[in-house]
């Protein structure tokens, strides 16, 4: 089983669509764990209906914002095999969740996504890959996938969640994958009928955001800096780098 976790700060229509498209086009296994993130709109109220009538469905509320790392208290209720992070602006299509799922099939990767990042030597963005061409059959190999849809193998029992230390967000997803990476599992992008309509929208409720970010990068690098050679893709000479 798939436990499908999507995390929403207001925009209570847009997170209608995402769920509607879930429920639509979803055919594996799964759970659908909606965390409402301090929503003044009533769409906590939505969430909570919403799993009154489909037993799939399951809310959790929290009192207010936490920033991205709140998926932590999705976290905490998954019971699936596997975990996907899905943004409340994405929809999805037919067969999206069964393109991601192949892969994992595989023990050696432990996460999959339709976006991704490999890192150079200086922890620039050496490559960013955004929706793989649909006659791409295999996967491009990457050292972080991008959350709004990305699906991993449940180890947060092991390897813990979201580090709360890069909240309210940035690099909170760097640093979970290259924990992913560190347990010998590789990272893959692979084609999957996924839409995602913004980037960046976190950044709006946070004050002095570049000194947050570049306070972020520092701390991504202070705690990976002496493993990049082992885990970084490029430095690996991959064909993951310089796709």
């Amino acid at each position: 089983m798939v436990s499908i976790v999507v995390l929403a700060h207001n925009n209570r229509e847009v997170s209608r669509r995402c769920v509607a498209s879930v429920l639509a086009h979803t055919r594996p296994a799964y759970e659908l764990i909606l965390v409402d993130n301090g929503s003044t709109d009533g769409t906590a109220a939505y969430f909570q209906s919403l799993a009154r009538r489909d037993p799939r469905v399951h809310a959790v509320a929290r009192e207010r914002n936490y920033g991205v790392c709140a998926r932590n208290f999705g976290f905490a209720q998954a019971r699936g095999e596997f975990i996907c992070t899905l943004d409340n602006d994405t929809e999805v299509g037919e067969g999206w969740l069964e393109a991601l799922l192949a892969p994992l099939a595989e023990p050696g990767v432990g996460g999959t996504g339709v976006e991704g990042v490999c890192f150079d030597n200086a922890w620039a963005h050496a490559v960013q890959s955004w929706q793989l061409s649909p006659d791409r059959r295999e996967g491009l190999r990457v050292d972080v996938l991008v959350g709004y849809c990305f699906l991993f193998r449940n180890l947060v029992a092991e390897i813990g969640g979201y580090d709360w230390a890069f909240g309210p967000f940035w690099n909170e997803e760097a640093d979970f994958c290259l924990r992913l990476k560190a347990q010998g599992l590789r990272l893959e992008v692979h084609q999957a009928a996924v839409c995602h309509h913004a980037h960046a929208t976190s950044a709006r409720y946070v004050e002095n955001v570049e000194r947050l970010m570049a306070d972020h990068d520092r701390l991504l690098r202070e705690r990976w800096d002496d493993r990049k050679g082992e885990l970084f893709e490029c430095n690996r000479g991959t064909r993951g780098c310089g796709r």
